[in-house]
């Protein structure tokens, strides 16, 4: 057992007299006492710095997630720009003709426009308008669901 030292503490008359009679009344000395709150106190400091960290590292998980998820909200809205115009491309596109050259003309023209137009797939840089037409038409009918041509239909109901 380490030595114990000395460490002189002032009390005022009111905390010293209490302090006595809660020694007398439990049985223990006020040395013992002393000893036990100072003990409490710096347990209690030693939880508080726990939480502390465990509060910090909480947020830090929090704010990581929540970038993640909005990370991820925008690599949503990209895809979901993209397959609305694809959708829309391969609804209305001809077949390639036979011959390979006129093909890949046809392809580069093809890919060009489609750089061109899939900007006016999204209502702004992150989100795609088939995501808008979807939240207008569940809002208006939460059983209903919006095609990327803006006609609504329902799973009950088949198309209306």
């Amino acid at each position: 057992m380490a030595a114990k030292r000395t460490y002189s503490v002032r009390l005022d008359d009111d905390q010293l007299r209490e302090l006595e009679a809660r020694a007398d009344h439990i049985g223990l000395s006020v040395g013992h006492m002393i000893r036990g709150a100072i003990t409490d106190f710096l347990r209690q400091e030693q939880e508080k710095d726990y939480m502390d960290e465990v509060r910090a590292d909480i947020i830090t998980a929090i704010n990581r997630l929540a970038r993640q998820v909005e990370k991820d909200r925008a690599e949503q809205q990209a895809v979901m720009g993209v397959l609305d115009y694809m959708r829309g491309w391969l609804a209305f596109t001809l077949p390639a003709p036979a011959d390979k050259a006129v093909a890949r003309g046809l392809l580069a023209k093809r890919t060009q426009h489609f750089y061109e137009q899939l900007p006016a797939m999204f209502s702004n840089k992150s989100r795609a308008k088939v995501t808008d037409r979807m939240e207008q038409a569940t809002a208006t009918s939460p059983a209903a669901e919006t095609s990327s041509d803006g006609q609504v239909f329902s799973h009950d109901e088949g198309e209306a």
